[in-house]
């Protein structure tokens, strides 16, 4: 039975291999699942042409110096959203944006050096965005879990 996006039972079990460990060389994957090697390596090239999954190096940011974790609520004015939107995306210490529903408009997620950077990310590349009216700031004290995989 197929999903809404064409996904099969297949696909699906291959995507939560890949979860797991998206270095599963593709033989193991077809010998665990009873299909031939090509039919995964084939499957998952279309997963990534459709951009259903993408194979990335998940770095842990506080092993690369990147001590200050931090989730950014911002409140816009509803009629520039897509420039704020725009803009934020822009920003490289962010590497989350979402538009949300609730007291914020956007919820953001950063990795800085130290609480200074987050300081001037703040004042100097945040806040002067045309849009943005109210942030609030919350810096994360310890992750108790942060996973990239989930049942489905």
């Amino acid at each position: 039975m197929k999903n809404p996006n064409g996904l099969d039972k297949v696909d699906m079990q291959i995507i939560r291999i890949l979860q797991r460990d998206g270095r599963t060389p593709n033989t193991d994957i077809a010998r665990d699942l009873g299909v031939s090697e090509s039919t995964v390596r084939n499957r998952i090239s279309r997963l990534i042409e459709k951009k259903v999954i993408q194979i990335v190096a998940v770095a842990d940011p506080f092993k690369l110096g990147l001590d200050v974790a931090a989730i950014i609520k911002i409140h816009s004015d509803v009629k520039k959203v897509e420039t704020v939107a725009a803009e934020l995306s822009k920003i490289n210490e962010i590497w989350y944006v979402a538009l949300a529903t609730g007291r914020s408009t956007f919820d953001v997620e950063v990795y800085v050096k130290n609480i200074h950077q987050l300081h001037q990310l703040l004042e100097k590349r945040i806040w002067p965005i045309d849009g943005i009216e109210q942030t609030e700031t919350s810096v994360v004290m310890s992750y108790i879990k942060r996973e990239y995989c989930w049942n489905f």
